[in-house]
């Protein structure tokens, strides 16, 4: 800037020079003091004072006496300084295709004013992120708005009593992590021997060594989590959500790929490989190990779509450690879409040893014992605790927690005496015919 201020000075003195004779000019005496750098109208710390200068410097051309071009030639350099010196306070930037101005060190006068486009400048930024935040949430929309279908989700339940089921979880935490274990694990088991919550606990120990890329549990009371083709979607937006790589790879492909126009309503094969695994291949590392949970899904009413469901699965076996862990009664359907598959492990809770599961049975009802105040104070005062209640309590309950858990709820409640009914339900001589269960849904007890 400060060359084309020299450049245009040194064609003007040219001009003044060049053409026609030449004028004799008038001897400067001398210069008034406004070209003094002690001139007291001029503090080159203060750049308003700039102004009173070079106005001072106009009215020394007039007053020298020069007149026509001379004059012309040092009015035009005293403009071209005074913009040279104003254009060499900032510094211009371009970024992002957003022009900013960063205020040059020392020039006070000019912070409000830089502060007030940087303002701007930020809330322009502010507005395009918005912009293409509400762009994508449009775009995930198609996924469908399924909420609430998280392992966190407190309907759900509680997970397991502390302490209980320690060798089945740690064994699928081995599994979870061995890259050369195979994609599926299917943990089946009869109405009432704990699926779900072992499914809670097992997510939220994933979920803490940041193993965990989504869950669903599937329920017959919502109406979006009995379908089986509001699961894959589902599970794709919250990998989205928690991974934003993933979320820009899957949106890329809902707005090019014209299958997806309407993702809910896709062939399920496609489903997997287009919102799950084209993205997550993308995206993840090959040592990048992710589990994907879905919990209960012999509660989808469509059984064809979820034999269809289980075969995409297997069938598609992802290049990068992606696995799906999966919790259902052993229904004939299920267990008929298994088949001879060699790409899945499989365990029956059913099948764990009698003795384990009354040991994890007996740790969970003194557990939820000791929540009730009235049961817990009475025995703690009298230094009786665990009573034997509980002992055979656990008795009846024999290898079903859904036995325990309806009992503790029974004797929770909170009508009538808590302790009563604890006392009652926990003699030998009770004869318990469990009466109530029969109230629970039947399909719950058949296979």
């Amino acid at each position: 800037m400060v060359g084309s201020a020299n450049g245009g000075a040194q064609g003007s003195r040219a001009g003044s020079e060049s053409g026609g004779t030449t004028a004799p000019r008038k001897q400067v005496k001398s210069m008034p003091a406004a070209y003094s750098g002690k001139h007291p109208n001029y503090d080159p710390k203060n750049p308003s004072t700039a102004t009173r200068f070079f106005d001072g410097v106009a009215l020394a051309a007039e007053t020298a006496g020069l007149k026509g071009q001379d004059k012309q030639a040092v009015l035009k350099l005293t403009q071209e300084i005074r913009f040279a010196i104003e254009i060499a306070m900032f510094d211009a930037t371009i970024e992002n295709m957003t022009q900013t101005l960063q205020i040059v060190s020392g020039v006070d006068w000019l912070k409000e004013r830089i502060e007030i486009i940087e303002d701007n400048t930020g809330a322009m930024r502010n507005i395009e992120e918005a912009v293409r935040l509400l762009k994508r949430s449009n775009t995930f929309e198609r996924l469908g708005g399924v909420k609430g279908a998280e392992f966190s989700n407190a309907q759900r339940g509680s997970g397991c009593t502390p302490g209980s089921r320690i060798s089945l979880l740690a064994m699928l935490l081995v599994w979870a992590k061995d890259l050369r274990s195979p994609h599926l694990f299917w943990l089946s088991g009869l109405a009432g021997t704990g699926k779900t919550t072992v499914s809670k606990t097992f997510c939220s120990q994933l979920n803490n060594r940041g193993l965990l890329g989504a869950s669903f549990f599937c329920t017959l009371n919502e109406l979006d989590k009995k379908d089986v083709y509001l699961i894959i979607p589902t599970l794709a937006r919250i990998l989205a959500e928690e991974r934003p790589k993933f979320g820009d790879a899957l949106e890329k492909i809902l707005e090019s790929d014209k299958a997806c126009r309407n993702p809910t309503e896709m062939d399920l094969n496609d489903q997997y490989a287009k919102l799950i695994l084209q993205p997550a291949q993308k995206t993840f590392a090959a040592d990048e190990l992710l589990v994907l949970g879905v919990d209960a899904l012999d509660e989808c009413e469509n059984k064809d779509a979820v034999r269809h469901f289980i075969m995409a699965i297997l069938s598609q076996k992802p290049t990068i450690p992606l696995k799906f862990f999966l919790t259902s009664r052993p229904e004939i359907s299920l267990r008929e879409s298994f088949g001879t598959s060699t790409h899945h492990e499989w365990l029956r809770l059913h099948d764990i040893e009698a003795s384990i599961v009354k040991a994890d049975i007996l740790l969970y009802l003194n557990h939820q014992f000791k929540c009730i105040s009235r049961v817990y104070n009475h025995y703690q005062a009298k230094s009786n605790w665990p009573p034997p209640e509980i002992q055979t309590i656990a008795d009846v309950s024999g290898a079903l927690f859904i036995i325990a858990a309806t009992m503790v709820a029974y004797i929770a409640t909170y009508s009538g005496n808590s302790l009563k009914r604890f006392q009652e339900l926990g003699q030998p001589s009770a004869n318990v015919q469990l009466s109530g269960i029969e109230t629970l849904p039947k399909a719950c007890f058949s296979e």
